[in-house]
């Protein structure tokens, strides 16, 4: 008897313990309908090493977007119309309801052999959801981030907005 009840009451702690952190912020991330081909429109403020604003440029161009349930994460492949690909990683993919929210760890990227160091800005209001580096939702995409050229330590603040090709 004693031992029928010890089992029956670790069958109860594991049930409240497997239940326990679940809510609006961590339900399940859809695996359908994010990833796929967008196209861009890019807004860029570039600095000198001094911190002096330098120039402010516009592109455009299509993304790759490629999410990982598993690992939680998405993969930007960059593909400016005019210029070189490039890869982001954002992660801390969070879904809220019809929003997946994420953030752009510090990585580093080569792009036409230079080394630029990427962070997201923490500068995209969601809402009643907060401040993140980029959000999905519907068909488009959202991000923003700052990057440093390692060579020259010139700094750009690049804000992406992306619609889903049909």
């Amino acid at each position: 008897m004693k031992a029928t009840i010890k089992i029956l009451s670790l069958f109860v702690l594991a049930l409240i313990v497997s239940s326990c952190g679940k809510g609006e912020e961590m339900e399940t991330l859809p695996e359908n309908g994010i990833s796929g081909d967008y196209l861009y429109e890019s807004s860029s403020k570039y600095y000198d090493s001094d911190g002096q604003f330098d120039r402010d440029i516009t592109s455009s161009g299509s993304i790759f977007l490629k999410v990982n349930i598993t690992n939680s994460s998405i993969n930007l492949e960059v593909k400016p119309k005019y210029g070189y690909i490039y890869n982001v990683e954002c992660n801390n993919l969070q879904h809220h309801g019809d929003t997946t929210t994420f953030r752009i760890s510090r990585q580093e990227i080569s792009i036409d052999d230079q080394l630029f160091s990427v962070e997201g800005t923490n500068g995209i209001d969601v809402g009643s959801l907060g401040m993140y580096d980029g959000y999905y939702a519907g068909d488009k995409v959202y991000l923003q981030y700052r990057s440093i050229n390692t060579t020259t330590f010139d700094v750009a603040k690049t804000s992406i907005e992306a619609v889903k090709r049909n």
